[in-house]
């Protein structure tokens, strides 16, 4: 067929020059999602002069993740706004040297090694929980991003809860703020340019690169020593080889432990948070989780991993009678797929599951009258004004 007679998708028309971005900007789900129920299945969006293409079937999903991934890689408009962040690791390089590193980071979350943060995430999880008081009013999405920074801290880097924590999660949370601000900006402004902002995303970033640098060079300066090996991913991470006997370099070392250490903790502290707020407004659902981890855990701390059509509906028990195998296969993939699935998943699922049952069996949270509840889209969906609630504990 002829170039000039080819059919393009649909989609909507938009501004003369500015195409579909203000839309985009003003409200991406909401726009999104009328898209895709006037369009169809392949809508076409024009940002600027850019062209872009919304995908809304589960066959089109595995076309692009899996079936012909090599013809799609990861556009620089998004990651070079955010290329101090996460430097070249997993989440943004590509091709061989992408291959390469997978590689050698897959070892590091193997179920086995994996299974074994168990005990930490409950631990601290506890240690949280201790600090909480009947009647009280928490944000707890707040909760959540400090007590998921906190595994993080401990999982992949081996830092204990202490000082040095504290002090790197404001850094981490104006970093995260950042990208999502960075995420919704048509246009780039270099780092390089002293704004207030800039200013403060270099300094954030600085105290995160200072703390990991730190610590590569401890681990490093261990393993000359012959000290044992400790657990944490970042160890792991060091010692692990290429089938050519190349190891990471410091650099390598600190885009990976970057990349795991921001997109790990604020995916599942997101995922919890909505649940919460989820779970505050169907008492229902609530119940039957509350009875279920009576029945199953009586009293007992949370241990091993369990695996269990209103789309948009807070429907858990959808799960329990075996849909996921029922499903199109890219129907659900919340953790991507193909040969760039996520390989945090297994931890993610993980911490998830424990930490939402170590909460729930001694409070009950209940969502502060009022408080508003807004959706704020970046790359991942962030709760606007947080999650405020009110604590009840169980008797």
């Amino acid at each position: 067929m002829d170039k000039s007679t080819r059919r393009l998708p649909p989609g909507p028309k938009g501004h003369f020059l500015l195409g579909n971005l203000p839309e985009f900007g003003k409200d991406l789900l909401g726009f999104t999602t009328q898209c895709a129920r006037e369009y169809g299945d392949i809508v076409r969006l024009r940002l600027a002069n850019r062209v872009a293409y919304l995908l809304n079937h589960p066959d089109y999903m595995e076309y692009v993740l899996v079936t012909n991934h090599r013809n799609f890689v990861k556009n620089s408009f998004f990651w070079r706004h955010v290329k101090a962040v996460f430097g070249s690791g997993l989440l943004t390089s590509e091709g061989d040297f992408w291959l390469r590193e997978r590689r050698l980071c897959q070892p590091a979350f193997h179920r086995e090694q994996i299974a074994g943060y168990g005990t930490v995430m409950v631990d601290l999880t506890a240690q949280v929980l201790a600090a909480w008081h009947d009647g009280e009013v928490r944000d707890v999405h707040q909760d959540m991003m400090r007590l998921t920074s906190r595994i993080a801290s401990r999982t992949l880097l081996g830092i204990d809860v202490g000082a040095e924590v504290e002090e790197i999660e404001p850094a981490l949370e104006l970093i995260i703020k950042e990208i999502a601000v960075r995420f919704r900006r048509p246009f780039p402004i270099p780092d390089s340019v002293p704004t207030p902002r800039n200013l403060r995303y270099r300094a954030a970033i600085h105290r995160l690169n200072d703390l990991i640098y730190r610590v590569i060079r401890e681990r490093r300066a261990s393993a000359a020593a012959g000290g044992a090996r400790r657990d944490d991913l970042l160890s792991l991470l060091l010692h692990a080889q290429d089938i050519d006997g190349t190891r990471m370099t410091d650099r390598q070392l600190r885009d990976e432990a970057m990349t795991l250490f921001i997109a790990g903790h604020e995916t599942t502290a997101l995922a919890l948070s909505w649940t919460w707020y989820l779970l505050s407004q169907h008492p229902d659902v609530e119940a039957k989780l509350w009875a279920e981890l009576e029945a199953v855990l009586g009293g007992h701390p949370p241990s091993s991993s369990r695996y269990f059509p209103d789309p948009e509906a807070f429907m858990p028990d959808r799960w329990a009678d075996g849909l996921a195998k029922r499903l199109p296969k890219y129907a659900y993939f919340p953790f991507g797929g193909g040969p760039r699935i996520c390989i945090g998943g297994g931890f993610a699922m993980m911490e998830a599951v424990l930490l939402l049952a170590t909460i729930a069996q001694r409070f009950r949270l209940t969502l502060v009258p009022g408080h508003p509840i807004a959706l704020y889209p970046s790359i991942t969906l962030r709760p606007a004004y947080g999650v405020r609630v009110t604590l009840e504990r169980r008797r």
